[in-house]
């Protein structure tokens, strides 16, 4: 513990941050994802959603591609594709992006603010609601 600051040279902190009952709350946590393994059908929902963009896209050849792997997921606003590194993603619209956000929180759904950020999939997201996300941004992409 002389280690961490005040007293040594690493600065650590966090709200709750060696408070037993979150340690409790984290454990239990971890021990629920354990058992449930949420994460392939989370992966699932990503593709559903990648997929469908993707597919758009490329029927109505737009410069976007929507990169996903495992439950995450980011809309690239680009016609180079895939994307392999941070120089492609450099060059991508991030004005397009911008107002791709926008358009989807006027839908009701949150995503990153920026293209250099991921989107999280959650054990708690439907089929349904990730269609409905998909659908809000082939409309915004069906007026492009």
């Amino acid at each position: 513990m002389e280690q961490l600051a005040p007293l040594g040279q690493v600065y650590q902190a966090g709200t709750l941050s060696g408070n037993p009952v979150a340690a409790a709350a984290g454990i239990a946590t971890l021990n629920t994802l354990r058992r449930l393994n949420p994460y392939p059908a989370m992966a699932e929902l990503a593709e559903v959603f990648a997929g469908r963009i993707n597919r758009f896209a490329i029927e109505k050849q737009l410069n976007v591609h929507c990169a996903a792997y495992k439950g995450i997921f980011t809309v690239f606003f680009t016609k180079h594709s895939p994307l392999r590194n941070l120089e492609d993603v450099k060059r991508c619209d991030t004005e397009m992006f911008a107002a791709f956000f926008r358009h989807m929180l006027k839908r009701g759904f949150y995503l990153s603010p920026s293209q250099f950020e991921l989107n999280f999939i959650s054990a708690a997201h439907t089929k349904a609601e990730i269609n409905a996300a998909a659908d809000a941004a082939i409309e915004f992409l069906a007026g492009k």
